[in-house]
């Protein structure tokens, strides 16, 4: 799904939806500042389930061997362009991509907000729509 922006409120709930349904930490409201601070952090929460990453610009999650960006920002795609994690850049090239074929500026797993009913009501248009695909995900042995 590529979005021309997301708010922080929606960005922040968005995060609050992925945790509980992985069994994550929630991250905290500071987490999501405007895209323009440039010293914005992302929050790193650890528990037993795995590992949430969240700002306003990305949310990604870890759990067992899954790695999975859930939304991307244009921003963050250029700010992680050289990650030394192969699956990183895999998936924020696949987003990268749908955000320039449709000429939006972030981009939102369309499988993970069908899981979010709450969430998905707040997103509409057909365009908006997009996975990276069903190998986005990363096993680690």
């Amino acid at each position: 799904m590529t979005l021309d922006c997301l708010s922080a409120p929606f960005v922040y709930r968005l995060a609050c939806r992925v945790a509980d349904r992985h069994r994550l930490p929630r991250p905290s409201r500071r987490a999501f500042t405007p895209a323009s601070d440039p010293c914005a952090l992302p929050q790193l929460l650890v528990n037993d389930s795995g590992c949430l990453w969240a700002d306003g610009g990305f949310i990604a999650y870890e759990c067992g061997h899954t790695f999975k960006y859930v939304y991307v920002s244009l921003r963050h795609v250029r700010e992680e362009e050289n990650a030394p994690d192969p699956e990183v850049r895999r998936q924020l090239r696949a987003a990268e991509k749908y955000m320039r074929i449709s000429g939006k500026s972030a981009w939102l797993d369309a499988e993970e907000l069908r899981s979010v009913p709450q969430i998905k009501k707040e997103v509409t248009g057909a365009d908006f729509c997009g996975r990276i695909d069903a190998s986005n995900t990363r096993r680690r042995a």
